[in-house]
């Protein structure tokens, strides 16, 4: 699935320039997608998430919410800068292939952005 970039395209002086273009709103293809959700559509406008990271985030939210609160909910507070290794020790250290790919995707996630973005959508994902 791709992304489908809808609304009206705004631009800005500024944006014009760099010939970039500013959408209000993006679309996953799939109607029941998390990419769709409202919450997770502000994260990403924030975090300024590329699409080309959407999968990532598809297959993050379809781990139940009980594990990636249980697992996650305290590892970017705690961690900080070192959360991308404690992904990896986590990884290594489960048996259990649904825990092991859940930190395996959130890593790699980690590797394209940074512990805040990790933790915005760690929580984001908590709420929807």
């Amino acid at each position: 699935m791709t992304p489908v970039r809808v609304g009206v395209a705004r631009s800005s002086s500024s944006a014009m320039e760099n010939n970039k273009f500013m959408f209000s709103e993006i679309k996953w293809e799939n109607q029941d997608s998390a990419i769709n959700n409202p919450k997770m559509q502000e994260f990403i406008k924030f975090r300024k998430v590329q699409s080309a990271d959407f999968p990532l985030i598809e297959k993050l939210a379809t781990f139940p919410k009980n594990l990636i609160i249980a697992e996650l909910h305290n590892l970017f507070n705690l961690n900080q800068e070192r959360s991308g290794q404690e992904l990896a020790s986590l990884q290594q250290q489960y048996q259990d292939s649904e825990r092991k790919d859940l930190f395996a995707t959130f890593k790699e996630f980690y590797d394209r952005y940074d512990y805040y973005v990790c933790l915005h959508l760690e929580r984001v994902l908590e709420e929807i």
